[in-house]
């Protein structure tokens, strides 16, 4: 984790483009009117019909810039931080990231499992969760649904199934091939008290079921 965060502040360079443009360039346009940036065609809506939702990407780097422009605009001198804004806008968006996934990391394993030390060990883990791709929101949306459904960390209940209709809308529409992996999840969810106590009917199936779909059908 301490390598992680010495990585986040010293790793200047990118992985991969999409790491600017499926989040950083959309939300510093949409944040800071005065600057000029690249919007890649998918959510362009100037010169094409746009394909993707800007929802969840201004989500991860929206919310950090929000805070940079009415918190450090507000107590720092515009010109010392026109000087450090560059590099700012580029560390924002990992550090928010970072928590994040520290969050939901200790939601997931003890601090000192094996699995845990396993998981960090992984470079994608270190490199790449920590940076604005849409895979990282994909991720961070699949853990949370883990969480709620296999985890049991909240007890079951129609809001917890709206949420987690929201949660499989919001990863969908960061990358669509996040359906596949969360079939199985809310597959699960749906059987899971036939397979443990058997005592649901038909009714409470089809109660989770539409909870499910209007939490998704709400948020989409």
């Amino acid at each position: 984790v301490i390598l992680r965060f010495f990585l986040i502040f010293t790793q200047i360079g990118y992985v991969h483009p999409d790491e600017f443009f499926q989040g950083p360039s959309l939300a510093a346009r949409m944040t800071f009117p005065t600057i000029k940036t690249f919007i890649t065609w998918e959510f362009n809506s100037e010169t094409f019909e746009p394909q993707r939702s800007v929802t969840v990407p201004y989500l991860i780097s929206g919310v950090p810039f929000y805070l940079i422009r009415n918190v450090l605009l507000r107590y720092l001198h515009r010109s010392f931080f026109k000087m450090v804004i560059p590099k700012v806008l580029l560390i924002a968006p990992r550090l928010f990231l970072f928590i994040i996934l520290f969050l939901i990391e200790r939601c997931l394993w003890d601090w000192k499992s094996l699995e845990y030390l396993l998981w960090n060990l992984m470079w994608p883990v270190t490199v790449l969760l920590v940076r604005p791709f849409s895979n990282t929101s994909e991720t961070l949306f699949l853990a949370l649904l883990y969480i709620l459904i296999v985890r049991q960390q909240v007890r079951d209940c129609r809001l917890k199934s709206m949420v987690i209709g929201v949660l499989s809308s919001m990863g969908f529409f960061s990358r669509f091939t996040f359906i596949i992996f969360v079939g199985l999840l809310g597959l699960y969810h749906l059987v899971k008290p036939y397979l443990f106590n058997r005592r649901k009917s038909f009714k409470g199936y089809l109660i989770t079921f539409c909870d499910m779909v209007l939490g998704f059908g709400v948020t989409s």
